[in-house]
């Protein structure tokens, strides 16, 4: 009953928004762009809930829509909330219309539950990896003249992927006993976070191997998301922290905005990315959707993250620097200038959870969260290009005011 009172509140309060179709305006005001985008495409999306919107919009046709291509008109998909196979589905859609992108961010989500890193695992994501990329070296793919995919070969046609490595938030760890597990439940059928580590680092080595498969960090991105950090959004000239709960309305599925529209950014970057390096071929990039402004909060202070030896440096004896060794001086709010000259501009913790007493004084409740680059010899901080082009960034603009910093190590 709990979940059917959610489902209905929260269709009452998205619905006006949430199935809303339609096409950028650029898709009817510039016949010209409108087909240059279009034939980046056709377009088949495959994959599993979170793909699909399920209550939501998915972010696949908000990709699709991008490049002026909607169901039935260049976007094909097919989600399923289960272990099957779209092996059908797939080879039809190579047959009837040749899709040149394929987004498979959820693709192996069921079809990898429980499973351990052995050979069975092994055989299982080759299959799917072959038949995503039409591999002729595989069994399952026939591109002699007299089988299934002859015109592979014969056409030279290969699909670009972006396909998801696994998150595996049902793992559990198999070193311990009965982790989380009841006394009823046999780790047997349980699949381990040892064996998802070996299974993506697999998926990552297909990648290596295969020149138009690409992989989308799905690990990565959850579970940051999962250990209560931000996911720092960069694109198109906006920068914003966004935590779980605003992107997900149940920490897996994406909410239509701002969740969904995020998504269909990181898949248009990569395939951005791809068309600038001309591995596709295009004359023209995908324009990003616009996210409302107020989706992107201002920044309250920094928490820089220290995977080095934090031995070499020392209290707030040390110096921001860059790679090439010039200084940077971060510029704190007068707000917390009595604390700061008391405590200090710099804090410290061991984890991110430890960071929420800080807030008060230090970086308040939407800091800036990156990863430095290392530690110098003499104690310096070095920040790389990227990060330090997301810090002018957000000193640049003027909603920031930042309360202090955490070094998070």
């Amino acid at each position: 009953m709990k979940i059917l009172v959610t489902i209905l509140v929260f269709l009452s309060v998205g619905a006006p928004d949430l199935f809303a179709s339609g096409l950028p305006s650029y898709c009817e005001d510039d016949p010209g762009f409108r087909d240059e985008l279009q034939k980046i495409g056709p377009v088949v999306a495959l994959g599993a809930s979170a793909s699909s919107g399920l209550l939501a919009k998915s972010f696949p046709s908000l990709v699709a829509n991008q490049m002026c291509l909607e169901q039935g008109s260049g976007f094909e998909s097919k989600y399923s909330f289960g272990f099957g196979t779209k092996y059908s589905f797939l080879k039809d859609q190579f047959i009837q219309q040749r899709p040149k992108v394929i987004i498979a961010i959820d693709h192996l989500h069921h079809g990898i539950k429980n499973r351990k890193f052995n050979s069975p695992t092994k055989t299982y994501i080759d299959k799917e990896i072959a038949i995503l990329t039409l591999d002729c070296k595989h069994s399952r793919i026939d591109c002699s003249p007299t089988g299934d995919y002859h015109y592979v070969k014969q056409e030279k046609f290969q699909p670009i992927v972006i396909l998801g490595d696994i998150f595996a938030f049902y793992a559990v760890d198999c070193t311990i006993s009965d982790p989380f597990i009841s006394d009823q439940d046999s780790n047997d059928d349980k699949g381990c976070i040892d064996d998802y580590r070996k299974i993506n680092q697999y998926i990552w080595q297909k990648a290596n191997e295969t020149p138009n498969l690409f992989i989308f960090p799905v690990d990565s991105f959850y579970r940051n998301l999962h250990s209560h950090r931000p996911f720092l959004y960069n694109l198109d000239g906006k920068l914003g922290s966004f935590y779980s709960g605003d992107i997900f309305w149940d920490r897996f599925h994406p909410w239509s905005k701002p969740g969904a529209q995020i998504l269909a950014n990181l898949v248009i970057e990569r395939l951005n990315g791809l068309i600038l390096n001309g591995t596709i071929a295009s004359s023209i990039t995908i324009p990003y959707i616009q996210i409302d402004e107020k989706y992107f909060k201002p920044f309250t202070g920094v928490v820089l993250i220290d995977n080095t030896d934090a031995g070499k440096y020392a209290g707030n004896k040390f110096r921001f620097i860059s790679k090439q060794g010039e200084e940077f001086l971060f510029t704190f709010s007068n707000k917390t200038k009595s604390f700061r000259n008391d405590n200090g501009d710099w804090g410290y913790a061991s984890n991110f959870e430890d960071i929420a007493g800080y807030s008060a004084d230090r970086v308040g409740k939407n800091p800036l969260v990156i990863k430095i680059e290392g530690i110098a010899e003499n104690g310096d901080i070095v920040l790389g290009n990227e990060q330090l082009s997301v810090i002018n960034k957000l000193t640049a603009d003027p909603r920031n005011h930042l309360l202090g910093g955490v070094i998070l190590r």
